[in-house]
C-alpha cells in the first residue's frame, strides 16, 4: 500500500513585486502551514519523504510541514512541480522510489486540485494549505494511475478544518 499526501502551499503575499517564484508566504500563510503541520501527530501519520516544488511559497510550507511530521525529513524540491501539469506531477509520484511508503507533496494550483480530484475520486477545490491523505492499493508508486483512485483518508483545509 502507498499513501500520498497532497498538499497545496500554504497563502503566499500579495503584491509581492518580485519574480512570482520568489513570492514568499503571508503571515497567515505561516500560521496555516503551522496548523496544517500539527496534523500528522493528530492522526497518527508521517510522511517519509517530501518533495515540493522549487518556488519559495511552496518550500516554505514544505518546511514547516517537515518540522510538524519528523525534523529529520528534508523536503526535496524540484522546478519541474512550479508549472507542471497534473501528467508531470503524476510522472514525478511514478518516479518515487518504492521504499518511501507514505510521500508528501506540496504544489500548485490548479494543478493539485486537479490532481486531487482526479487520483481521490471525488471533485475536490484546494483553497491555500489544504491537504489531502490518500491511500493506495498499489504496492509500487509506478502502478499510480489517475483511472485508479485512491481513498481519501483525510481531508483538511484552514477554512473548514477537517
Amino acid at each position: 500500500m502507498k499513501q500520498l499526501w497532497l498538499q497545496r502551499h500554504a497563502q503566499a503575499s500579495g503584491g509581492w513585486p518580485g519574480a512570482d517564484h520568489e513570492r514568499p508566504l503571508s503571515e497567515r500563510g505561516i500560521q496555516d502551514a503551522r496548523e496544517a503541520a500539527g496534523l500528522p501527530a493528530a492522526w497518527g501519520l508521517t510522511p517519509a519523504a517530501i518533495v515540493c516544488s522549487s518556488a519559495e511559497r511552496t518550500e516554505t510550507t514544505a518546511q514547516i510541514m517537515g518540522q510538524g511530521c519528523d525534523p529529520a525529513l528534508e523536503p526535496v524540491s524540484t522546478r519541474r512541480l512550479y508549472d507542471g501539469s497534473p501528467d508531470t506531477y503524476l510522472d514525478l509520484l511514478r518516479q518515487t522510489g518504492e521504499e518511501i511508503p507514505t510521500l508528501l507533496l506540496v504544489g500548485h494550483n490548479p494543478t493539485v486540485s486537479m490532481l486531487g480530484s482526479a487520483l481521490s475520486g471525488s471533485a475536490l477545490s484546494m483553497i491555500p494549505a489544504t491537504l489531502l491523505v490518500i491511500d493506495f492499493e498499489i504496492e509500487r508508486w509506478a502502478d499510480l494511475a489517475a483511472d485508479r483512485p485512491g481513498r481519501l483518508l483525510h481531508r483538511w483545509s484552514p477554512a473548514g478544518g477537517f
